[in-house]
């Protein structure tokens, strides 16, 4: 995986083709006479305008359209529901791929809902920070029997949350990107991966997150240098690396997610990944630093669009203060309406 940031590049352009179209280059005499006699250039702020609304309208058109269309397969049996997904053009969608993707993640956080949002830590990971960090480690098998442990669910029975989103990597195998912007294409792609792989998580499969975490960042590469998709993919690589126990490259991917959730001014993101961080600093035994880290990210979530994971944070850092013997800090926090941040010390 890249070691380091790249700079942020503008899809400013990708955006103004998809846009506006062909370049005169490649417009007909007939269309460029038509421009010309209307004083239209290629980036007057009158074609700018409509091509831009006539972009957001048709998208906003096929999301409505999106809601139907996934409800009209939800009831359908598998291999019909395969064979339309596959055959029937009229589902072949930006919006449809992003529909199914949406239901995906909302399927991955249903059964632990402390979870939070796309791009969170997996299931997985309530297990492995509840554990001290000088414990051996024996939630998943190792050597032939984590093979023959790890394969039934990936073969015979894929979670809803992982055959949604392998719904949705169908779908965007038979759009055209042209009329989306290959680059914005990729960036879903990348999107669409990423939730598989979380999935995947899910379900105790890490070489198959493994892959899919491989293939996220392959599409990152080619798309518009999105900087949320960048750090959604972030978060993931630090949930598969604290899975394995790798802590220093988990720190080093949730950091970084961090950094692009700031750039992006997102406050809230930003205070998620820092209650991430806070997650990996406990598995790894530094409790100390995990209670500052958690009480910066409580201080930056909004409570009301986490209010879950903002009180399993709460009951970490609880625990935490308790454990290092902290008793009277353990019991103020204990006592702290979930709304209100804690203080910091």
């Amino acid at each position: 995986m890249p070691e380091q940031d790249p700079p942020s590049p503008s899809y400013l352009a990708d955006l103004v083709r998809q846009i506006l179209g062909p370049s005169s280059a490649g417009r007909p005499a007939e269309t460029e006479r038509a421009a010309a006699t209307e004083g239209d250039d290629f980036l007057s702020p009158n074609r700018l305008a409509q091509g831009a609304w006539a972009h957001l309208a048709r998208l906003e058109r096929e999301r409505g359209e999106a809601v139907f269309l996934v409800e009209e397969l939800r009831d359908l049996p598998a291999e019909e529901r395969r064979l339309r997904l596959e055959k029937d053009p009229g589902l072949h969608l930006w919006a449809v791929a992003e529909r199914l993707l949406a239901e995906s993640n909302e399927l991955r956080q249903e059964p632990a809902l402390d979870l939070g949002q796309p791009g969170a830590p997996p299931r997985a990971l309530a297990a492995i920070t509840a554990t001290e960090a000088n414990e051996e480690f024996t939630a998943e098998p190792s050597g032939s029997g984590r093979t023959a442990t790890l394969a039934p669910p990936t073969v015979a029975a894929p979670s809803p949350a992982a055959r949604l989103a392998t719904e949705a990597l169908g779908v965007l195998d038979r759009i055209d990107p042209t009329v989306y912007g290959s680059s914005c294409v990729e960036d879903l792609y990348a999107q669409c991966h990423t939730a598989l792989g979380l999935a995947l998580l899910d379900d105790d499969e890490p070489e198959g997150a493994e892959h899919e975490l491989f293939l996220a960042y392959e599409h990152l590469e080619m798309g518009s240098g999105d900087i949320l998709s960048r750090a959604q993919m972030l978060e993931f690589e630090a949930a598969l690396r604290l899975t394995q126990r790798r802590f220093g490259e988990a720190l080093t991917a949730i950091d970084r997610a961090s950094r692009s959730f700031r750039t992006a001014r997102d406050r809230h993101f930003e205070g998620l990944s820092q209650l991430r961080r806070a997650e990996i600093l406990r598995a790894a035994g530094r409790r100390t630093e995990a209670i500052d880290t958690c009480r910066k990210g409580l201080a930056l979530i909004d409570s009301d669009r986490a209010a879950l994971e903002g009180r399993r944070a709460r009951r970490f850092l609880v625990q935490d203060l308790a454990t290092l013997g902290r008793h009277d800090e353990a019991a103020a926090e204990a006592a702290r309406p979930p709304t209100l941040a804690p203080e910091e010390t």
